[in-house]
């Protein structure tokens, strides 16, 4: 699946990869942003919830951080998806490897009660 962002301007397209996770404010997918080539998560905030303005304000922080324990937000657009009229607000953002969160969390939950 390709998504295009909204804009008339060149803004790159997504290319999603597979649906890697979802959560609260939506799901993330593992995706290649072109013409860059770069593997890049991104963040599909849920159309529906109440509270998108705050999903989007928490990608708007991100991208003004600058830490080696916080990835990097490359944009957050409103992206096309094909076969849909709809936009829906996406938080572009590196991608990396590793284990999921919510796996790790809960076993450093465990670590803390044993503490």
């Amino acid at each position: 699946m390709t998504i295009e962002s909204e804009s008339p301007y060149s803004q790159p397209s997504i290319e999603i990869l597979e649906r890697v996770d979802s959560g609260l404010y939506g799901s993330v997918y593992r995706a290649i942003q072109q013409p860059f080539g770069r593997q890049v998560a991104v963040k599909i905030i849920k159309p529906d919830m109440p509270n998108v303005a705050d999903a989007l304000a928490h990608g708007k922080l991100l991208a003004r951080a600058n830490h080696p324990a916080i990835v990097t937000v490359y944009g957050i657009e409103h992206v096309c998806i094909p076969g849909s009229e709809a936009t829906v607000p996406a938080i572009i953002m590196e991608w990396v490897e590793g284990e999921k969160f919510r796996p790790v969390r809960l076993k450093l939950r465990k670590v803390e009660m044993l503490a």
